[in-house]
């Protein structure tokens, strides 16, 4: 389903721009194709429709974020 499709049930309330968390609805498409008895369309649209974040135009680029290196615990077994 494109991203198109999901904009045109949101209800438009305010002048700014909204976008999907694509990390959550990935997670909530890549859940729904695995059970597709459980979920129907409708509720898919409006489980990724909670995760719409608005627009922030003064923001200089996106989030990197890294994943935290493990730690060894051999340090305190000596």
């Amino acid at each position: 389903m494109p991203v198109n499709q999901v904009f045109d049930y949101l209800p438009r309330k305010s002048d700014k721009t909204k976008q999907v968390n694509f990390t959550i609805a990935i997670y909530i498409c890549r859940e729904y194709l695995r059970n597709k008895r459980n979920l129907s369309p409708p509720d898919v649209i409006n489980l990724i429709e909670k995760h719409v974040l608005p627009v922030r135009p003064g923001r200089k680029g996106p989030r990197k974020v890294k994943p935290q290196a493990s730690v060894s615990f051999l340090y305190r077994v000596t």
